[in-house]
């Protein structure tokens, strides 16, 4: 008896293979035309490659990168009747892309027909109950799943530290210390994104000289900025809007009477900033800009004959650079 089933069983047919044609276009240079053949062939190892005059059902597969870094997917299905059939998919990794792309070709291929596409939208009062979806219409429904959740915000945040330059301040360039925190908001398809920072800094003179006596100055300031971030990875440009609150320390030495004095430290300004990223987490940013203090704060001696002398007065228009090193939390 066992003899007769074992015959019988290796006898069993294997499923028919479906000859099919696909055509793959690299654009976005992710993956390779046998990379993706055999990503087919794992979810549907019984779809074989037509020969050149048999008819088979044609798979023209592209992927593509925008400007805006969203890869784009695209399928059109051709079958031989004449009825055809297109796809469309986006996505921010190209892995996933082509994952996606590769099923919707191997569902797409086992299934029984493909009806073309309809001329005009059914109207959904005079819809028939719905039936169970094909395996045509789950590769559909995934394209749209995943085209839906690029539409959706993104955050991420940012977080660094870096050195800045700052005239006004001080008598001379002010080179002081950051640390600073981002949170940007962004929504696929679009080339901008907007950004918040805030970031605290701080920078000391040293010693200054004068006749009378000498002073240090110290500056700690928190800085709001709100930015519009243009381009996409691995660079962007970013025009900001800031706002300083802090103060500036004045702390006298070797003169009559030398005290502490501390002014309130306001200025609103504009930074133009650019940002290289590199290996998707790594942050380097210099940038550039301009601000005007609401206050001016003279640091002077008085001398013994009501003589002063002044060791600094706050410009009316400062200006600052700096380089910031970072990372980006996707």
């Amino acid at each position: 008896m066992l003899l007769s089933v074992l015959p019988a069983r290796a006898a069993e047919p294997a499923s028919p293979a479906l000859p099919v044609r696909i055509q793959y276009d690299p654009r976005a240079a992710c993956a390779n035309a046998s990379e993706f053949r055999d990503a087919v062939r794992q979810r549907a190892p019984e779809l074989v490659d037509a020969g050149t005059h048999d008819a088979a059902r044609e798979f023209n597969v592209a992927v593509t990168s925008g400007p805006d870094g969203v890869m784009r997917g695209k399928v059109e299905i051709f079958e031989p009747s004449g009825a055809n059939v297109t796809r469309r998919l986006e996505g921010r990794d190209c892995a996933e892309v082509v994952e996606a792309l590769a099923f919707i070709v191997a569902e797409l291929g086992r299934a029984v027909s493909i009806e073309g596409e309809a001329d005009a939208p059914m109207d959904p009062d005079h819809a028939s109950p719905t039936p169970a979806p094909p395996p045509s219409q789950r590769a559909e429904e995934l394209a749209s799943e995943r085209s839906s959740n690029t539409e959706r915000t993104r955050w991420r945040f940012q977080v660094g530290v870096g050195l800045q330059a700052a005239s006004a301040l001080m008598p001379d360039w002010a080179v002081g210390q950051l640390i600073y925190a981002e949170l940007d908001r962004t929504r696929a398809g679009l080339p901008s994104a907007a950004t918040a920072r805030l970031s605290a800094l701080r920078a000391a003179s040293g010693i200054i000289r004068g006749a009378i006596g000498d002073a240090e100055m110290l500056w700690l300031s928190l800085r709001g900025d709100a930015c519009l971030r243009f381009g996409h990875a691995p660079l962007w440009a970013s025009p900001c809007a800031t706002f300083d609150v802090g103060w500036l320390d004045a702390t006298g030495s070797r003169a009559a009477n030398a005290t502490t004095k501390r002014a309130v430290w306001l200025s609103p300004g504009l930074t133009a900033r650019a940002t290289l990223v590199a290996l998707k987490f790594l942050v380097l940013e210099p940038e550039a800009g301009v601000f005007v203090p609401l206050s001016r704060p003279r640091l002077f001696f008085a001398g013994p004959e009501s003589e002063a002398e002044t060791i600094h007065r706050v410009s009316a228009v400062g200006f600052r650079a700096g380089l910031a090193v970072g990372v980006l939390f996707p």
